[in-house]
């Protein structure tokens, strides 16, 4: 996932394709390294420069799915934002400084799975 994304971002600049094709390409390219970073450490930080690109990419290629099928020249602000937002908060609740048993993430899921523990049926013995 490093030397792949790699060439085909320079292909898809040499055939002068949209921006956001090269910045898809980036997004893979970033999201390898931090892999590779992470599996070669197994360090918490890194663990971030591999999940992190993950959801920035994701938000890059949802807007790339969604602006496929739009008519030229449309931006669609609302879900941009949405996109950006999302990022952000994720970013913003994997701090790196943060360690692992402290997570947020953690604690948002204990709150949501205990929201719906009271729906869950008792098994029949």
């Amino acid at each position: 996932m490093i030397i792949p994304p790699i060439l085909a971002g320079i292909k898809a600049y040499q055939e002068k394709l949209e921006t956001r094709y090269v910045v898809s390409f980036f997004s893979i390219l970033v999201v390898g390294i931090g892999s590779w970073c992470f599996h070669m450490t197994l360090l918490y930080e890194m663990q971030l420069f591999d999940e992190l690109p993950m959801i920035w990419g994701s938000c890059i290629f949802v807007f790339d799915l969604f602006h496929s099928f739009t008519p030229p020249k449309y931006q669609n602000l609302p879900m941009i934002l949405c996109l950006v937002l999302y990022s952000f908060i994720i970013t913003a609740i994997n701090p790196p400084s943060v360690p692992v048993k402290r997570s947020p993430q953690l604690y948002l899921f204990r709150i949501m799975t205990s929201d719906f523990l009271p729906l869950r049926k008792p098994r029949n013995k």
